[in-house]
């Protein structure tokens, strides 16, 4: 996992390249709520962190429901 440098809202801070990531599944959503601004539709829940942290940090184990965006998949 590496860190982007600069602080924007648009870009996502975290890129995870060995696990799921959400800004790359197809279940990831913005809730456009201050308190929860993530969530994730097939587990049904939003947070203050990337779902896919928030089930590493309760399960222990990277997330098992990430699906690729069917844009991003290679032809």
């Amino acid at each position: 996992m590496r860190v982007r440098g600069e602080l924007n809202p648009l870009k996502p801070l975290i890129v995870m390249d060995d696990k799921p990531n959400c800004w790359r599944c197809r279940h990831f959503q913005i809730t456009h709520q201050k308190s929860y601004p993530y969530g994730c539709l097939v587990m049904g829940f939003k947070s203050r962190q990337l779902p896919c942290l928030e089930v590493l940090s309760a399960d222990g184990v990277p997330c098992k429901r990430f699906e690729t965006k069917l844009h991003l998949k290679p032809r």
